[in-house]
């Protein structure tokens, strides 16, 4: 039995299947929350495994199982002050965010467009540090913080993407924590507050929680998923209000369709900052 299945990486994939053959496994069952197109057909290719049952979102907020949801996305612009020092080799200059955003995006265009040579490893680092930049943005950071401001009274949980930006928001919980304090502290209901990165996205139950704030998100539907799910156990509370908040470049909104496409399209809306402050 294989639980969370959706998350094996390749590697693990090929030595499960050596296990597999080896001791002549001959019944293997795998499950998942959150089953993308792309991970369906590489655990079909990988391990020959096929959905033989699915029990959807909507089925399960129908039978009271989980909460039902909804999606508000809070679009900002990127920062326009020059506050981001770049050193150079005579000196330095100060740049912005949306000015950095745009270089990068034209040098990944020059990569893939330009003269039929492409240096992979230069474009990988350029799409990197461009979403480094998002990860970081100083935009955001202020709208999630405004928002818990807010809601000073409420249990959030905040999904960021760099261990200094989790720092920066509230008590926060992540690879570099140094003890267990801040999540515990959460988990049992003494904060309201708690920013993550990469932690606690499955098999947690959180306790009095019908919110959250996803600051950074990829195209990884499955992980956009499992995020959302941590505030839809059934309590007291009917419905789970969780809050996208992303740039308004081309290429995150690319990134948030795709992570929601399996998604019920009348459950999400786009929504103005002012509106909840």
């Amino acid at each position: 039995v294989i639980d969370e299945c959706h998350a094996l990486s390749p590697n693990q994939i090929i030595q499960l299947k050596s296990y597999i053959n080896f001791w002549e496994v001959k019944r293997v069952i795998g499950m998942s929350g959150t089953i993308s197109e792309q991970t369906e057909l590489e655990l079909k290719e990988g391990l020959g495994l096929e959905i033989i049952s699915e029990y959807t979102i909507e089925q399960a907020i129908a039978d009271g199982i989980i909460k039902d949801y909804e999606i508000n996305i809070i679009q900002v612009p990127l920062e326009t002050k020059k506050t981001r020092q770049v050193k150079t080799k005579t000196g330095f200059f100060y740049t912005s965010e949306k000015e950095t955003f745009n270089w990068l995006t034209s040098q990944i265009a020059i990569e893939i467009e330009g003269s039929g040579f492409t240096n992979y490893v230069r474009l990988k680092n350029l799409r990197l540090s461009r979403m480094g930049l998002i990860k970081e943005s100083t935009s955001k950071v202020e709208v999630v913080k405004q928002l818990l401001k807010k809601w000073k009274d409420e249990r959030v949980l905040v999904f960021t993407g760099l261990t200094k930006v989790a720092d920066d928001i509230c008590l926060s919980y992540h690879s570099k924590s140094t003890d267990e304090v801040n999540k515990d502290k959460f988990m049992n209901c003494e904060c309201n507050h708690l920013s993550i990165v990469n932690k606690l996205r499955a098999g947690i139950t959180f306790r009095q929680l019908n919110k959250s704030i996803v600051a950074f998100f990829d195209s990884n539907e499955e992980n956009l998923l499992q995020k959302i799910a941590r505030a839809m156990v059934m309590e007291y509370e009917t419905k789970a209000y969780i809050y996208l908040i992303s740039s308004d470049e081309p290429v995150e909104l690319g990134w948030l369709k795709k992570a929601t496409k399996s998604l019920n399209p009348e459950k999400i809306k786009y929504i103005k900052l002012e509106e909840l402050l």
